[in-house]
């Protein structure tokens, strides 16, 4: 398993959550957002990764705390300052404070897509963003990785003052891509 001990120039990195976007991946029966999705990726990065828990930076929309199913807990979460309330909508916060850092990653299925015209370049968001499921309680990341871009990124892994991806194993077979995340400085 892949942990920040693995790798650790990752201590330094900032991992933004876009709360509202995990606790409405599942929704209960009667179409709250769960915020159990956003405790089981928390659990994930911070016991199973060991992500320091100062380098988690979650931001939530304000109105989230209203449909919630669990509103005392999440109240708690926001006062003990886990989770930020921002003023009005959570992405311009989120990508705000992205840009603001030399580099971090962001955990959302959001594509930003109102966004997109104002960030650096395309590729900028698609370098920061960490996709995640949950399936039966158990967190699963996924870079956004397109296969095309791995030979462009090895070729800059030498230039780059950001994140570069080495691919070690391609498992056709299993669709799967072991990849191994170097920051450089």
């Amino acid at each position: 398993m892949i942990t920040i001990e693995s790798f650790p120039n990752l201590k330094n990195i900032k991992i933004l959550i876009d709360v509202c976007n995990i606790c409405y991946y599942r929704k209960t029966d009667n179409g709250k957002p769960i915020l159990a999705n956003l405790t089981s990726i928390l659990h994930y990065l911070v016991k199973e990764l060991k992500v320091p828990k100062q380098n988690i930076i979650c931001i939530s929309d304000p109105a989230l705390v209203w449909y919630i199913d669990d509103q005392k807990r999440f109240k708690r979460m926001i006062d003990s300052g886990e989770v930020i309330n921002s003023p009005k909508k959570a992405d311009e916060f989120i990508l705000g404070y992205a840009l603001s850092c030399e580099f971090c990653l962001i955990i959302s299925n959001d594509k930003y897509r109102e966004y997109l015209k104002q960030l650096p370049r395309e590729e900028w968001l698609q370098d920061r963003s960490v996709n995640f499921m949950i399936i039966n309680g158990v967190t699963i990341l996924s870079p956004n990785i397109e296969l095309e871009r791995i030979e462009i990124l090895n070729d800059e892994v030498e230039q780059s003052s950001g994140i570069c991806i080495k691919v070690e194993d391609i498992n056709e077979n299993a669709c799967s891509i072991r990849m191994k995340k170097i920051i450089s400085h």
